[in-house]
């Protein structure tokens, strides 16, 4: 796999083992020393040390340690496709299923349930062929995947400048002081944690902003739970839950995130994490007009919010 261009510059002056290490969160220090020392890592074409530090202009071959399995495994996993046309798709995540590939995860994801319809071999990522945005396993939603290397570079261009709408539903705990407002705070990986995303004011976090509105808010017992309307006007990893965690209103279900604590006292009640896209828009890649969708929450989604209904919406 060649690294270049804005993902180099984000890393620029920084040392190639850092760099790798934020890079590719799925593998330990110690695994990303190990691959340096083999020369598993070119930078230009040559091998350099750990120390090197990088400039915008250099291109990464990290082939040697990204493993990219050509051996897909289709499985039906009962996607419910909302679109579909010769360039692309739109399709359902549910809950607990991964967008696409990586080193450890090899089954139950977007790609083996769409392996049908997507051009793998066109791809020279087989890890994630087609996907140009994705929804953390937990997360449910819409999600645009495309079928040819054409539309993939064309969708990456439209989000990148930011011209796909995406929202969101929301249930965490709390009621919010403000029941409409925009955060507008800057995220970068978590310094501590490479599992996790942190608000920063380093000159390097990228620029992130949530708008958010209280739907309904609810009283179960001691606790109290809102329901947020959220639209999303950039889509930085974790964007979402790191916001809300950061106003003290976390997600219900996200242990990460959230307090451990909470989420373990109502898990007899709650079943995941509530956060779902249901609503995309995006410029078509063929005639350019604007295609929307909406998809109705699902099942476990709604039960949830039957059970805080009938404890009373406040």
């Amino acid at each position: 796999m060649i690294i270049k261009g804005d993902k180099i510059e984000s890393f620029e002056g920084k040392r190639l083992d850092k760099a790798l290490i934020e890079l590719y969160p799925d593998f330990s220090r110690s695994q990303i020393q190990g691959f340096l020392k083999k020369s598993f890592v070119k930078v230009n074409g040559k091998i350099e040390k750990a120390s090197y530090l990088l400039k915008y202009s250099d291109v990464l071959d990290v082939s040697e340690f990204v493993h990219e399995n050509t051996e897909i495994k289709k499985q039906d996993l009962k996607l419910e496709i909302l679109y579909e046309d010769d360039e692309k798709l739109v399709v359902y995540k549910p809950s607990g299923v991964l967008t696409h590939l990586d080193k450890n995860y090899r089954e139950n994801t977007l790609v083996n349930g769409l392996l049908d319809k997507i051009h793998v071999e066109d791809f020279e990522d087989k890890n994630r062929p087609g996907i140009v945005h994705r929804l953390d396993k937990e997360t449910s939603g819409l999600v645009l995947v495309c079928k040819t290397v054409t539309c993939r570079d064309f969708y990456l261009n439209e989000f990148k400048n930011r011209k796909v709408e995406k929202k969101y539903y929301a249930i965490v705990f709390g009621h919010l002081k403000h029941k409409m407002g925009i955060i507008d705070s800057p995220i970068i990986r978590d310094i501590k944690s490479r599992k996790k995303m942190s608000i920063s004011t380093e000159k390097k976090a990228k620029p992130s902003i949530t708008h958010f509105k209280v739907l309904n808010e609810y009283q179960f017992g001691k606790f109290k739970f809102s329901l947020l309307d959220l639209d999303l006007k950039t889509g930085r990893t974790h964007q979402i839950r790191v916001h809300l965690s950061a106003i003290s209103h976390p997600v219900v279900g996200d242990f990460l995130y959230g307090s451990k604590k909470e989420n373990d006292l109502i898990k007899s009640i709650s079943k995941r994490m509530y956060l779902d896209s249901y609503r995309l828009c995006f410029n078509d890649s063929l005639s350019k007009k604007k295609l929307c969708f909406e998809k109705s929450l699902n099942n476990d989604f709604e039960a949830f919010l039957s059970k805080l209904e009938v404890c009373g919406i406040i």
